[in-house]
């Protein structure tokens, strides 16, 4: 990582950036991708999708150019958007995931099977649901809700007295360890 520049070089690159000035956004993102990435990797336990939220954070201070104050303090508002960013992407993945079981599910109750066909989807529910078992406790639990109740992360978050972000974090680390136990399915 580029070494940070003085207050008052930080605060001309934000003005420039405000102007419009493309290559103090290639400055900005030169000094300040490393850290932001390790962050969006800290959040997700994972670099899978930091370097994704990196690059949408700084598409994001580019359409907001204007609006920057020429401050100094860049580097907290930029840890907000991968951090906002990093959250808008979670919950999309989990809709999606819940869209794609619904689907699947619906499916293969919808259409005749084979007897082998029915064979499979068992042995898959058996895998899923061996794959669920091995969870931490109160992530299973979290998961469960979720998906078998169809409950909101609010409605989970009060069930439980938790915060809506650990109920995110719980179902985060479930999805995240049912690809790693179900590589393929």
């Amino acid at each position: 990582m580029k070494q940070r520049p003085h207050h008052t070089d930080l605060v001309q690159l934000v003005a420039n950036l405000s102007k419009g000035d493309e290559a103090a956004l290639a400055e900005l993102y030169e000094l300040y991708f490393d850290r932001l990435y390790a962050f969006a990797t800290a959040f997700f336990g994972t670099s899978l999708d930091a370097k994704d939220v990196v690059q949408e954070t700084f598409i994001k201070v580019w359409e907001r150019r204007a609006r920057l104050k020429a401050t100094g303090s860049i580097e907290p508002f930029l840890l907000a958007i991968v951090k906002n960013t990093a959250i808008d992407l979670t919950r999309k993945k989990l809709r999606e995931s819940l869209n794609r079981d619904s689907l699947k599910m619906d499916s293969s109750y919808r259409h005749e099977s084979s007897g082998e066909e029915i064979v499979i989807v068992k042995e898959l529910e058996n895998k899923i649901e061996r794959a669920i078992d091995q969870l931490p406790p109160k992530t299973k639990t979290v998961f469960s809700l979720k998906k078998k109740e169809g409950m909101s992360n609010s409605e989970i978050a009060t069930k439980l007295n938790l915060s809506k972000k650990t109920v995110e974090n719980h179902i985060n680390i479930a999805l995240s360890r049912l690809r790693q136990l179900l590589p393929g399915e």
